[in-house]
């Protein structure tokens, strides 16, 4: 495996005005099920709606570490 590859499993883009976006691995609080969601650079709250249960859900991407 090229060493560098492991920088580049996950995408992270560093946009203009500030912020870091990608995805992160959350649980879904409703069902449990597990989600793979997209993190906005500029949003720090954000609303998700789960396939699974098609519960409404938002996280605080400021205070998730």
């Amino acid at each position: 495996m090229d060493p560098l590859e492991y920088f580049f499993q996950e995408e992270i883009i560093f946009p203009e005005h500030g912020g870091v976006t990608g995805t992160r691995d959350e649980p879904c609080p409703h069902c449990h099920a597990p989600l793979h969601l997209p993190i906005p650079g500029r949003l720090l709250r954000v609303t998700y709606h789960c396939p699974h249960c098609e519960g409404a859900f938002e996280i605080d991407w400021s205070v998730t570490d």
